[in-house]
């Protein structure tokens, strides 16, 4: 495979030759994630791989949960349909709290610290 055919190729998976999704909630779906170091440039992501949209489309999706936007692996954003974020952020969970452990550390968040807030976080839900 040539250089040329190499990017051509990458143009055309990565949906910027020639988009074949027409909302954002197909496109993030299709694509596993979008990532982005700041909200309007995830946004901006999505709306170059969908025809015809809009950052006010791709904000509707996100307001309405047909997207997700989330930090499931790092601190950049990532834009991630519905039914992929629980397996997503089991996947990189691991990966996450190692990276972050130092923080906990600091601020003395340690594994009393997190029960006691899932136990305190149970009692204020309502159910049905």
């Amino acid at each position: 495979m040539t250089t040329k055919n190499l990017l051509q190729q990458r143009l055309l998976s990565q949906q910027l030759a020639i988009p074949q999704f027409d909302t954002p909630t197909s496109l993030v779906k299709h694509m596993g994630a979008i990532q982005a170091q700041d909200y309007d440039m995830s946004k901006w992501a999505v709306g170059q791989r969908v025809s015809n949209c809009h950052s006010s489309t791709v904000e509707a999706a996100i307001n309405d949960g047909h997207i997700i936007r989330t930090h499931v692996l790092r601190p950049t954003w990532h834009l991630v349909h519905p039914e992929d974020l629980r397996w997503m952020a089991d996947l990189t969970a691991p990966y996450v709290k190692k990276g972050i452990a130092h923080y906990d550390k600091k601020l003395e968040l340690d594994d009393a610290f997190f029960k006691k807030k899932r136990l305190d976080g149970s009692k204020n839900r309502q159910i049905g």
